[in-house]
């Protein structure tokens, strides 16, 4: 059997529910749909539907229908080719309930065979409507139906048959209405009586030979003048099954080993019974055809070929649909396998394209360039299309439908052709976050490795170079498609440190440029200071002279005001006592000599005037003197004070010329030549 089609063993080993199996192997008898004794609705198992999703081939399904101990449920193990497959018995309650069906999907040459056992029909404890669902649900649910029945085709054989006549009131072809038996002859599967434990003689009236196909449409034909329900009948099976096909088996052992038949080798039954019965599975195994479900010819036309998920999806609408007491049709049940057979296909083909998204995470090969990220996109969508399209059913509006759906479930783009969701959408989302935690950790490791390394060089040559490097082993590390953003980030980050390197470079030249000057500005000032103080020096010799000299000066205009006092007083007191004597000498008569007193005393007085004024010339002379030497050292300081404030314009130029570093420098002159200054200044 092809592996595909089977039951995996680990799901095969679960202990179903229902009627085991007596024989060997892994494979049981699975209930498929469950009729309730009580309200007599349908109801389709879980279990089988998860064993028949599985089963993705298309189906040819051969189910079996009759009478309850007619047999069935051997004829299903012959096709199996095991003895003790289905359960078989032979007592008055059925063994099998509903509708069961073999958890292997066999293989017959090309075909893919999953086989259909049923609840035998006519327990009179059970309601009539119980009988006609099984009968309507094998009808509907399979390929190739088998009908088998003990005895001969006679009319009362045929009642069995007559729940064919209530088919068309329980599904329609289309949502119009009740339709007639002849449009159901394209849904419906091929019909196979098996009639047992009976020998036909294969002539027709005339006694010609005939084929026991030729048979069975003899004995189907309705007499056209009686409309009895047999006639109906008859008239409705050659109606609605355009193949049928009979096949007879004669007893396959004495009556009295009937009750133990399941415990009888099959060899060692009659022998006829055995050619027989390998003669008509042979020939239903090699006739079987593909299940498919048409869409109404009065529609554009399609045909879908059912598998073991659509078998389930049809089996479910069937059930829903009798449940609620609605009457399913073709048409609805067309387009539900179409569209559940396409939402498979569409989540088959999604699991396609999201396996091959995991197997790319987990081989850790994310991130990768969006243009490698697309083109691996091209890749997935291809293939997820190819499995879309190996898996839909459906006619093109259907499959239009659905195929839109999935390339919306996989990416949808924007103007710019950038993913805003779906399955590529993810990834896209994923590799851009994987990128961006990757390059911006490359990017705070190589700023860090950079603050650290541009310290240690000095020229510019040397910065290219470091540069260069931290490019080439950022590119090492990032990855993705935000490398070119953060790149761009890198790359000025660089030329901000380029900027700020050069400007530390020009700066430590021009430091030196100003450690120069400031050294020449010191020693400007140095020699200035020795100037300043050599002429504070100078000045302060020069007060001292001006000093000394000034009170010399007074000193001698003290002693000549206090020599030329003396001379007054001396001669003042010589007059003083010549006009004493003038007077004695008048007094006695002595006029001679008074007038030679008086003319001693005016020689005298004028002697003396005469040495005032000489004395006073003198004087004049000398204090003259003095104030030209006076007015000399005047000069002598006021030049002093000129040079002192040339020397402080210089040193404020000097001041006002240094750069603003060190701010050490500037409060010196801001501080300490005004002070000096202001102090001789002062001085």
């Amino acid at each position: 059997n092809n592996s595909r089609d089977q039951i995996p063993r680990k799901e095969m080993n679960h202990n179903f529910s229902g009627v085991p199996s007596k024989g060997p192997g892994l494979f049981r008898p699975i209930q498929f749909v469950t009729i309730s004794e009580k309200t007599g609705l349908p109801r389709v198992e879980q279990e089988a539907r998860r064993i028949l999703e599985q089963f993705g081939d298309d189906l040819c399904i051969i189910c079996v229908v009759g009478p309850y101990r007619t047999g069935k449920s051997f004829l299903m193990n012959r096709f199996i080719g095991r003895q003790k497959a289905f359960t078989l018995g032979y007592t008055t309650n059925p063994e099998t309930r509903g509708i069961w069906m073999w958890s292997e999907v066999l293989r017959f040459g090309d075909k893919n065979v999953l086989l259909l056992d049923t609840e035998g029909l006519g327990d009179y404890a059970r309601d009539v409507n119980y009988d006609v669902r099984i009968f309507v649900l094998s009808v509907l649910l399979s390929s190739t139906f088998i009908f088998n029945k003990i005895g001969v085709i006679e009319d009362r054989n045929l009642t069995d048959l007559e729940m064919i006549l209530d088919i068309t009131k329980m599904i329609h072809v289309s949502n119009q209405g009740e339709e007639s038996g002849d449009k159901f002859v394209e849904y419906f599967p091929d019909f196979v009586w098996v009639a047992r434990d009976a020998f036909l003689s294969l002539v027709d009236r005339e006694g010609r030979p005939i084929t026991a196909d030729q048979y069975l449409d003899l004995a189907l034909i309705a007499s056209e003048t009686k409309k009895s329900k047999l006639d109906a009948t008859k008239k409705m099976i050659r109606k609605c099954f355009q193949r049928r096909r009979l096949f007879y088996l004669p007893r396959p052992v004495e009556d009295k080993l009937l009750l133990n038949i399941d415990n009888q080798p099959y060899e060692s039954l009659v022998e006829e019974f055995q050619i027989r019965c390998n003669e008509m599975i042979e020939c239903i195994r090699s006739s079987c055809r593909v299940m498919k479900i048409k869409k109404p010819s009065n529609q554009d036309g399609g045909v879908v070929m059912v598998n073991g998920r659509g078998l389930a999806d049809l089996a479910e609408y069937y059930c829903t649909a009798f449940a609620s007491d609605r009457i399913p049709s073709f048409e609805i049940s067309f387009d539900v396998i179409c569209r559940n057979g396409c939402h498979h296909a569409v989540t088959t083909a999604l699991s396609s394209y999201r396996d091959a998204m995991e197997d790319l995470i987990a081989s850790g090969s994310l991130p990768l360039l969006n243009t490698q990220l697309y083109d691996l996109h091209q890749q997935w969508s291809t293939r997820c299309l190819e499995v879309f399209q190996q898996l839909a059913k459906g006619d093109k509006i259907i499959f239009e439908e659905f195929q839109k759906s999935l390339l919306k479930e996989m990416v949808v783009f924007d103007s710019e052709k950038k993913p805003i969701s779906g399955l590529f959408f993810e990834i896209f989302h994923e590799n851009s976050s994987r990128s961006f935690r990757i390059c911006q950790d490359a990017f705070n490791l190589k700023v860090q490795d950079m603050a650290k390394r541009v310290p240690k060089i000095s020229e510019p040559a040397e910065f290219a170079a470091l540069s260069d490097n931290i490019i080439l082993e950022f590119l090492e590390i990032a990855r993705g498609p935000c490398v070119d953003q953060f790149m761009a980030n890198l790359n000025r980050e660089l030329e901000i440190q380029k900027s700020a390197f050069i400007s530390n470079h020009k700066i430590e030249g021009l430091n030196k440029d100003l450690l120069n000057q400031q050294q020449q500005h010191n020693q400007q000032l140095a020699e200035q200071r020795r100037v300043l103080q050599e002429a504070m020096e100078k000045n302060k010799q020069s007060e001292v002279e001006i000093a000394n000299m000034a009170k010399a000066i007074h000193a001698l205009e003290e002693k000549g005001r206090s020599d030329l006092e003396e001379v007054r007083q001396h001669h003042q007191q010589m007059m003083a006592d010549l006009a004493v004597e003038n007077e004695k000498l008048i007094k006695a008569g002595l006029e001679r000599q008074a007038e030679a007193h008086q003319k001693q005393l005016d020689e005298l007085r004028s002697s003396n005037q005469k040495a005032i004024a000489v004395m006073a010339e003198e004087q004049k002379l000398s204090a003259e003197s003095h104030q030209r030497s006076l007015e000399v050292l005047e000069n002598q300081t006021q030049a002093m004070r000129e040079a002192v404030a040339r020397a402080e314009q210089q040193a404020e130029a000097a001041r006002q010329a240094m750069p603003k570093k060190p701010k050490w420098y500037e409060r010196f002159f801001e501080m300490a030549i005004p002070a000096v200054l202001g102090k001789f200044v002062g001085l």
